[in-house]
Formats: structure tokens, sequence, C-alpha cells
């Protein structure tokens, strides 16, 4: 991607932001009425000023809403693998650098827009976009976004990396997809018992969006979700989807690289205990496919810290790389090593100093990769992660 990409990006980001008059957090003077009427506890008022993303003041009626938004994630790691002399590797990355604003526009219409700029070995073909849409909002229940965005497949994958528990997703997300797409969507909620929440999108499955008139294919994406609260115990949470995709282009750099993909998962949460699991399945009609879960228990012991576990298993025809995302960079694997049969066990542990605006989190993970000889590789990770 060129630097000139990265540049219109960073002007477009700038553009928006010039749409409003100043950037500031909410009112102090605002919330001092408010404390001093009753309406707000001191310790309240305080969390608000944290918490509180800086607000675009709109110079119209038909702007408002407008925010700053973005995030900073720093990584390191060290791997060990028993490839044999060079099987060590270590790094300090910029994981993921963003800036964006979000809004509503003409009452109705939201707007949004993130560019990326993290710069490291690891993303050298990163896009400079990161969102670019207009969702129309006007009901609840049928909301029509058109722009580039990510398709509603697989829990792990629509969660933010802000709300991860983890330091990198599972092996089994990251092989089946990977990368945001420019398509049309419509998604929305329906207020009955259980909750319900759906999505259908039609996507151009390129990387380079430049592609769009030359591949006439697309990718078709359908997503529903239940709240099941109401029929649990009380205290106790659980919500369930269920996505689908299916493909027609597979060429060139299509970010979807199988012909239909199924993704099944389960959150389940009781006070303290968070529990994640997941399966994802996908296949090409030459009966080559990728069949993977994990199952994914926290816990938080205090109000700031959390400990965390995950099991993963993948198993794929298509061959896998080095099992992680810092083994692929150990010297001793510079000529490639694919496998088919893939497990890791990761323990770590995340510390909230401000919730998910702004965590530590570490992170140790064994993994192994067979393709006949079996392949381990042992990563310990650090991450501070910032979201404003």
């Amino acid at each position: 991607m060129s630097h000139y990409s990265y540049r219109c990006t960073a002007v477009a980001v700038a553009s928006l932001l010039a749409a409003g008059s100043a950037a500031s957090a909410a009112s102090p003077a605002l919330l001092e009425a408010l404390e001093e009427g009753g309406h707000l506890s001191s310790e309240q008022v305080e969390r608000i000023k944290a918490e509180g993303h800086p607000a675009v003041t709109p110079m119209g009626d038909n702007f408002r809403n407008f925010q700053i938004r973005g995030m900073i994630q720093t990584q390191a790691a060290y791997v060990n693998t028993n490839t044999g002399d060079d099987e060590n590797w270590s790094t300090l990355e910029l994981r993921r650098a963003r800036l964006g604003v979000e809004g509503d526009l003409l009452q109705d219409v939201r707007v949004n827009l993130e560019g990326n700029f993290a710069f490291n070995e690891f993303d050298d073909d990163i896009q400079p976009l990161r969102s670019a849409y207009l969702q129309w909002r006007k009901h609840d229940a049928a909301h029509v976004k058109v722009g580039f965005d990510r398709p509603a497949f697989g829990l792990e994958r629509t969660t933010g990396s802000a709300k991860l528990l983890t330091i990198e997703r599972s092996n089994a997300t990251q092989t089946i997809i990977d990368g945001d797409m420019l398509g049309i969507a419509l998604d929305g909620s329906l207020e009955v018992a259980p909750l319900f929440s759906y999505s259908a999108g039609i996507y151009t499955n390129r990387q380079n969006t430049n592609e769009v008139n030359e591949h006439a294919r697309y990718l078709y994406n359908l997503s529903g979700r239940m709240t099941l609260d109401d029929f649990m115990p009380e205290g106790h949470a659980l919500a369930a989807r269920l996505d689908f995709i299916f493909n027609d282009d597979r060429d060139g750099d299509a970010v979807f690289m199988y012909d239909r993909g199924i993704a099944f998962g389960l959150h389940y949460a009781l006070n303290e205990l968070d529990i994640r699991a997941e399966i994802l399945w996908a296949e090409t009609d030459g009966s080559e496919d990728v069949f993977g879960w994990y199952v994914q228990p926290a816990f938080h012991f205090t109000e700031q810290f959390q400990g965390v576990l995950r099991y993963e298993m993948v198993d794929s025809d298509l061959n896998m790389t080095a099992p992680s995302r810092y083994a692929a960079h150990v010297p001793d694997l510079a000529g490639g090593f694919t496998g088919a049969d893939y497990w890791a066990l990761y323990a770590g542990g995340n510390y909230y100093i401000h919730g998910d605006a702004h965590k530590l989190m570490a992170g140790l993970e064994y993994s192994e990769l067979d393709n006949g000889m079996t392949l381990e590789a042992t990563t310990v990770m650090g991450a501070w992660r910032v979201l404003f």
C-alpha cells in the first residue's frame, strides 16, 4: 500500500474532524449542574469525565453526536520453538493505531470513518482504511449500511479488539476469515423474547476496493443472534449467534478463500465468570475444508484483575502456517512450515485500569502444529491497550 494512500486516509479523517468547531469532553459546567441538582453523584461525574469520548461541536442542526474515536495498542512478544539452532524470536510492535470520527448526519444517518495508522513488519499489506460507511438508522428493525466494514461472521471476529480477553484472536478465527470488505448490509433487532438481531449483506470479498468493477462476483453473508437472558435463572446471561457465508469469488486478493462457511458461538456470563465458545467450519468445492473450535473461560478475581484460559483445536486440509502469529517469524521457519493438525493452550491475565478503555494484558501460549513432524512453539506476550 503506497504512502499516498495513507496520506489520503489521514486527510479524509482530518476533513471530517474539521466539520466540528471544537473538540472537548463533556461540559464541566453541565456536569456540575447535574451534580448540584442531585441527578449525578460525584463518583458518576468523575467516571463520565474519565470515560467520555471527545465530542465534536457541530456547526448546524443536521450534525449531531459526532465523536473523535481512536485506539493505540502496543505489544511485545518472545517466542521459542523446537526448530533447531535459530529457534527464538522477539519483537516490540505497534499492533494497532486508529483514528476516526462517528456521528449522526441529517438525524437518521450514521457516519463512520476510521483509518489505520499502524506500520510494522507484520502488516505490510494493511488497508489504510478500517471502516468507512453510511448507515440509515431510522428504524431499529432495519438499518441499511453501505460502505467498507466487516461481515458479521463469528463471535470472536465480530468482537472489537478493545474488548478481546486474549491478546490475539484464536488461530481458528484467523485461519478462516480476516479482513474487511466493501458491501451493503441490512441489520436490525426485534424487541421480542428472546431478543433477536440479524444481519444480511452482500460484499465484494476484495481487499483492494479499486477492483470492484473488475470482479463481478460476490460474497453473501447471513447472521442471527439471540439473547436468552429471560430464559435463564436470575443473574445468568446467555447469548447465541449463528453465521453463514457463501462465496463465488476466491481469486486474486479475495479475503474469504472458501466457498462456504459456518460459525456458531455461545457467550455465557454469571457475575465474575465469563465463558465464550465457538465452532467454525469452512470448505471449498474440492472437498478441502477447515474445522476449528475453542472454549475460553475467564474469571474476575478482583474488580480490576481477570484471569483467562483458552483451549483451541483446528484441523485443516488446506494446511496452516506456523502455529502462532509470532512463530512464523522465527529464522528457522523462514522457508515456511505448514501443517494440518493444530492445538493451543493460552493462559493470561488482564489488569483493567479503566475498563476496556485502558488495560494491561499478559499471556503465555503453548501450541503445536503437525505435518508428520510436530512444530512446538511457546510464546510470551504482553500488551498495553488504550481506547479513546
